[in-house]
């Protein structure tokens, strides 16, 4: 569950670096990134530190659900971003 873990947040990682790239260029423009990816990288993030917690508690189940929910955020972002 730990590699599982560190597999997703270093896709997550990657898009994130992505967003902050396309912020900046969008920052230069007097624009902003689209609220939608803002709260989807929260969610990312957010599940991410619960399956993190679970794994920490021996808790796979929820650990495993977490992930989950992070991987259906993270496959949204990437495609708002246009990346898989």
């Amino acid at each position: 569950m730990r590699n599982r873990l560190g597999l997703v947040a270093t896709r997550a990682i990657a898009n994130f670096h992505s967003a902050e790239s396309i912020e900046e260029h969008l920052r230069a423009e007097g624009q902003t990134l689209h609220p939608d990816l803002v709260r989807l990288r929260l969610n990312i993030e957010s599940e991410l530190d619960q399956a993190d917690a679970a794994i920490n508690h021996n808790d796979l189940a929820c650990a495993a659900k977490a992930l989950d929910r992070a991987q259906g955020f993270l496959d949204r972002f990437a495609a708002r971003l246009g990346g898989a």
